[in-house]
């Protein structure tokens, strides 16, 4: 579709020598005409695809937002108004005035796409080259922080136009000394036990779950032989960003010593969290919690296990990974039963356990 939409707005283009406002809505429709019908442009990708073109063509400076108009009201939303910009623009900086930054930004994509070269962006550019030559002296904040300091919006670096921007200059958060740090996660360590020395910790996916384990730990019970030193609530996917906090609170200690035990639902969502957390963070030593997926399967048998959730995607190489490393554990039957469910697209939830699951174990 981008296509489409490029071969639409440069005929547009070829009938003006200045820049014209666009309405993105008025757009939407005319590409929406070119296609024929609603179902051919729906078939073509629809308004995902229409989002992605204009982005595209907004990098490419062939368009550019109108800062002070509205959104669409869409998901994801656009600028309301666009400009055309016109065709064969000149450029406005001159190549001295680019080799003066050159040293630490790179200028080719300005030169290529002279469109781009405003009095807003020059100033963006400013702003960071300043910045850079003093970043030694300078901390690490977060990225919010860093984008209102440099910015004036502290939202700004967050969205795909300061995404943008980074990219066409070639720098990184990293050079900005800006850093995303995820939610804080809640937890709750084992009575006795400081968090900075936790070295047993385990994560659960649900917070029904969270409570029947805290639960069982203060009652001074072991649950399925594992006795956390710290319990964390992972939020479903949540943790796969606030995972990092982690680290605040076992600063100072080699992450290698700090065993980190992950429990979820029985299904893609949860083997995918499993998975991607071990890839995400190789550092820390994060484990399947085979023994509680042990009881899970034994006592899933009294149940008949709920269909798989619709939006959930199966990645057949992250089943791959959970069935080697139950195998590798010993536990067949275990590997058996879930490449069974994947099959039949089918979970088993993490409140199968209940408190009176552990009373006698």
């Amino acid at each position: 579709m981008i296509g489409t939409i490029r071969a639409y707005l440069q005929t547009v283009q070829s009938k003006t020598t200045r820049r014209k406002k666009i309405a993105v809505d008025e757009l939407e429709r005319a590409i929406m005409n070119v296609y024929g019908s609603a179902d051919h442009y729906l078939q073509a990708g629809g308004y995902q695809t229409f989002y992605q073109g204009v982005k595209q063509l907004e990098q490419e400076g062939l368009i550019a937002s109108i800062r002070s108009a509205p959104l669409n009201g869409r998901t994801p939303p656009l600028a309301a108004f666009y400009w055309l910009m016109p065709q064969g623009t000149a450029a406005r900086w001159s190549e001295v005035q680019m080799l003066r930054v050159a040293d630490r930004l790179n200028m080719e994509k300005y030169r290529q796409q002279p469109s781009l070269q405003t009095d807003e962006e020059w100033g963006r550019i400013e702003r960071v080259y300043r910045f850079l030559l003093r970043a030694y002296e300078r901390e690490w904040v977060t990225r919010e922080e860093r984008s209102l300091e440099l910015f004036g919006h502290e939202k700004w670096l967050a969205g795909s136009e300061g995404n943008a921007f980074l990219s066409r200059i070639g720098i990184t958060l990293e050079d900005l000394k800006a850093r995303v740090y995820g939610e804080p996660f809640v937890f709750w360590p084992r009575p006795g036990v400081e968090v900075a020395k936790a070295r047993d910790v385990l994560i659960v996916e649900n917070l029904s779950f969270f409570h029947t384990v805290k639960r069982v730990l203060e009652s001074g019970r072991e649950i399925a032989g594992i006795k956390p030193d710290l319990l964390v609530y992972g939020e479903g996917k949540k943790i796969e960003s606030s995972f990092p906090f982690l680290f605040d609170l076992i600063s100072g200690t080699d992450p290698r010593s700090v065993k980190v035990n992950y429990v979820g639902d029985i299904d893609a969502e949860g083997w995918g969290i499993y998975v991607r957390l071990v890839r995400r963070y190789p550092e820390m030593n994060v484990r399947l919690a085979f023994p509680l997926y042990s009881v899970m399967c034994a006592v899933s048998r009294r149940f008949v296990a709920l269909p798989s959730y619709q939006d959930q995607s199966e990645n057949e190489e992250v089943l791959q990974d959970i069935i080697r490393s139950f195998t590798k554990n010993g536990l067949d039957s275990e590997a058996r039963l879930i490449a069974e469910l994947w099959r039949q697209r089918r979970r088993i939830p993490q409140e199968v356990l209940t408190f009176e699951t552990f009373l006698d174990r």
